[in-house]
């Protein structure tokens, strides 16, 4: 098993269509590291990529970790979030 690094996806076809954003729901530990990830993999580029959790403090860790958008009211990013997810 090779421990050398993998190179980035540049080049590659991209995960997601142009001007599209990809978000993850939940931005604790898990959310973080998902982000991470992608993030130092090349996968997806910081501009391109959101974190959502209803606690604030969960959203301002990750912005500040990862450099990221990050929303507590993350509901209207997608018909499928604001149907899911109804305003109370």
């Amino acid at each position: 098993m090779s421990t050398k690094p993998k190179e980035s996806r540049t080049g590659e076809a991209p995960i997601i269509a142009e001007g599209m954003t990809l978000g993850i729901i939940g931005a604790g530990v898990m959310g973080q590291a998902l982000a991470k990830g992608m993030l130092a993999g090349g996968i997806i580029g910081r501009e391109s990529l959101w974190a959502g959790d209803k606690n604030a403090t969960a959203c301002e860790a990750a912005r500040r970790a990862l450099d990221i958008h990050v929303e507590v009211d993350y509901a209207d990013r997608s018909p499928a979030l604001s149907r899911a997810m109804p305003r109370q």
